[in-house]
């Protein structure tokens, strides 16, 4: 399922079931919101076995929802986010073939109440978060690589309560 929208606009994906979309290219679900981006609200979509990513989201503004979800078995990463700032609550990740939840060059992000677990790596925000980053109550555990892997830019500051790393072959780095 592939979604494109202009700058301000809104895209609501949920209760929707997908799985076995095969191919190297293939996303299980692929929101994409030029410019500065716009609210999204993608809850309630279990997405299995994609050729690619499970869940790719571009331009996530603040006051989106992103959570009751599972990923599993994408050929590459389970939940990828670019220039986005997420929200990301009650999520099972589990069996994807990169990382688990990849977070590339945006502002901040909040994980909670969720279960990363055998991935080809945990968590990583590539390049530096322009706000903060929050991870309360999650288990990441048995992934290749890094648990958790967080960086920000100067001034901004990484909450990490309640979290479980069990099995990981990398330390967490924040």
């Amino acid at each position: 399922m592939a979604i494109a929208l202009t700058e301000g606009k809104s895209a609501t994906v949920r209760n929707n079931k997908i799985d076995n979309n095969a191919g190297s290219t293939s996303d299980g679900i692929n929101v994409n919101i030029a410019g500065s981006g716009g609210v999204m609200a993608i809850e309630n979509n279990p997405v299995t076995k994609s050729g690619r990513y499970g869940i790719c989201l571009t331009g996530v503004r603040t006051g989106s929802t992103i959570a009751n979800f599972a990923v599993q078995g994408s050929g590459n990463v389970g939940l990828y986010t670019i220039s986005s700032d997420v929200n990301i609550e009650n999520v099972t990740i589990t069996g994807n073939g990169a990382y688990g939840i990849y977070f590339q060059s945006g502002k901040g992000f909040t994980l909670r109440d969720s279960t990363i677990d055998g991935n080809g790596g945990g968590i990583t925000y590539h390049g530096y978060a322009t706000d903060d980053a929050v991870v309360e109550d999650n288990v990441i555990t048995n992934n290749v690589g890094h648990g958790m892997a967080i960086a920000l830019t100067e001034g901004k500051s990484a909450t990490v309560r309640n979290l479980s790393l069990i099995h990981i072959s990398e330390p967490t780095r924040l």
